[in-house]
């Protein structure tokens, strides 16, 4: 209706997500277990791309950035790499970076 196409699906961490596209733009949509809902309200996180992922995770501990992952968690399925930290209202921001396969 939107003109979004699906781009990519996968289950990850016991949760299935689909990846909906248009031009640049991506919306990632999830389906948690009914037993698991998301304590975050209808919506879970806001997602960055970005470059050079180790870096900007130590700049973010030089800033005194709550993080959410001490590591990038390595998803496979996208040929990603993302880490979880909060923005200054406590939101979820999710770095995300694309790697070689």
């Amino acid at each position: 209706m939107f003109g979004l196409e699906v781009a990519e699906r996968l289950d990850f961490g016991g949760e299935r997500l689909a990846f909906l596209q248009l031009g640049a733009a991506r919306l990632e949509l999830i389906e948690s277990a009914p037993q698991a809902p998301r304590r975050t309200g209808p919506v879970d996180h806001v997602a960055l791309e970005v470059r050079d992922l180790g870096g900007l995770l130590r700049h973010l501990e030089q800033r005194g950035v709550t993080l959410v992952d001490r590591e990038p968690i390595d998803v496979p399925g996208l040929n990603a790499r993302i880490l979880f930290c909060l923005g200054p209202d406590g939101e979820r921001l999710e770095l995300f970076e694309r790697v070689q396969p």
